[in-house]
Order: C-alpha cells, then structure tokens, then sequence
C-alpha cells in the first residue's frame, strides 16, 4: 500500500528563491561553526552550527507560508531572526516545525487537505514536543488548527482528530504534571506586540486576492485560508509569549515583523512615491 503524506512540500532547485535559501543555509553552518568552536569543543559547535542552519530555513519556510505571493518576503525576516538568536539563543527547530505544519494545514499551501495520516502525524509531533519541552501549548496549537481546518472546509470527520487532542492534553497535564505559568512581560514587550501586530494587519488585508497556487494542484490558495492561517499565527505567538516570554518566542516576532516591513516598503513602492 502507497502511503503518501501532505506534511512536506517539494523544494524546486531550479527556482531561484528556493536556491538562495539552500546556499544561505549551506554557508551558514560553516560560518557559525568558525564562532563557536573558538569558545566550545567540536561536538558542541558542529552540533550547534547545524541546528543554526536548520532554524534559519524553518524561518524562512514559516514566512513562506504566511506570505505565499512574496517570494522575496520570506528572506526579510532572516536578520532580525539571526540577531535574536545572538541575543537569546538558539530557538526551538521542533516547536518550529511543528508551527510550520499547523500553517500549512490551515492555508493548505501544497494544495490538498491533511488526511489521516498527516494529523496523525502532526498530532504525535505535537505531543511528543510538549513532553520534551515540557509545554503543554504545542498540542493545542495544532488541535486549533485541526478544529480550524475541519469547520472551514466542513470536514467534520476530522473533529475525532480535535477530541483526541484535546484527550492528549488532559493526559499531559494529568500524568505528565506539564503545566502552565504566564511569564512577568517587561513594558517593552507589551510595546513590540503592539507595534507588531499594528503593522501586521495591513498584510492580512492585502491577503484578500491571493495568486499563488498550490503545489499538487495548481489551482489558486483560498484568500479566507490564508488570512485565517496569518491571523492565526499573531494570536498563536501572542498567547506563547505571554506562556513563555519573549527569550523563547523572538523567532516568530522576527518572522511577523520582517514580513510586515517588506509588506508596507512593497506596497510604498507598487504605488509610488510622487516626486515635487
């Protein structure tokens, strides 16, 4: 029997943005290794230098699903990202992945829906991440999506999928004693998120009219899909960083704030600017 998941979308080399991204991540590894075995022994530089450079490509592909028309966007928020994990460390590659699957479930960017095989497959990645980072939130991120996912497009079956999440939960909190404690926010952490989300908004309002495609069908993304799966992302890294604070959730508000200055620096140069 062919068992085929939607989990993963195909990476062209052939199209040049797909490309820069392989080479970045490619020469970052290096680069990052050179830093950090001049204060570390090998094992721990060439360990960390790959998780570098795997991070630097699951931001650049979280932007990719959020943004799907800009291809150029999804490299904006790179620096910003680089710059935080100098500041706070390295982020989390498998809360980041599993992110990234519960976007692309909700915008269905590889242009067909998640069948069984791919919630379950989110659903055991979720859970087996909540108990390695002891954090129950990676479960009901991707139970909302699935809940998301199954009301929009009227696929009820896939509730079973919702309950048994919200089942997973109850376990981890009952068994596992993995719970949850809001994080003491500095004044300037309320001042990002609010600045954030303001020119955030604007993208979402552009996502109206959508050109992209998905990848097995060629058929055009659903607006109402992906405006969904960007608003789900803010009140997502809204709700981690009140849970977990900024140290640990600053990849996604480099991805949200990269991707919202190109927005508003795109949208600046498509109308353009009257000289006097």
């Amino acid at each position: 029997m062919n068992i085929r998941t939607h989990v993963g979308r195909s990476l062209d080399v052939n199209y040049k943005p797909n490309l820069y991204i392989l080479l970045l991540v490619a020469s970052s590894v290096p680069i990052a290794f050179t830093f950090l075995i001049k204060s570390n022994d090998f094992l721990f530089s060439i360990g960390n230098s790959v998780i570098i450079g795997i991070s630097i490509f699951l931001a650049w592909a979280i932007s990719r699903e959020i943004d799907p028309d800009n291809d150029i966007a999804a490299f904006m928020p790179l620096p910003l990202f680089i710059l935080g994990a100098s500041v706070h460390g390295l982020p989390s590659v498998l809360a980041m992945l599993v992110i990234l699957i519960t976007l692309r479930m909700i915008n269905r960017t590889v242009g067909v829906a998640f069948e069984a095989i791919d919630i379950s497959i989110s659903l055991s990645l979720s859970a087996f991440a909540s108990y390695y980072l002891e954090n129950v939130l990676m479960v009901p991120i991707i139970s909302s999506a699935i809940l998301i996912d199954a009301l929009m497009d009227k696929r009820y079956k896939n509730l079973i999928f919702f309950l048994i999440s919200v089942a997973i939960i109850a376990m981890m909190v009952i068994f596992f004693d993995i719970g949850l404690a809001l994080e003491k926010l500095a004044v300037e952490d309320y001042a990002l998120v609010v600045l954030a989300t303001t020119i955030y908004i604007p993208l979402v309002h552009r996502s109206r009219s959508v050109n992209s495609i998905g990848d097995l069908t060629g058929i055009s993304l659903e607006p109402t899909r992906v405006m969904a799966c960007q608003l789900f992302f803010l009140i997502m890294i809204i709700a981690l960083t009140f849970f977990q604070g900024m140290e640990k959730t600053y990849p996604y508000w480099s991805i949200l704030l990269g991707l919202s200055i190109y927005n508003i620096f795109h949208h600046v140069d498509e109308r353009g600017i009257k000289q006097p």
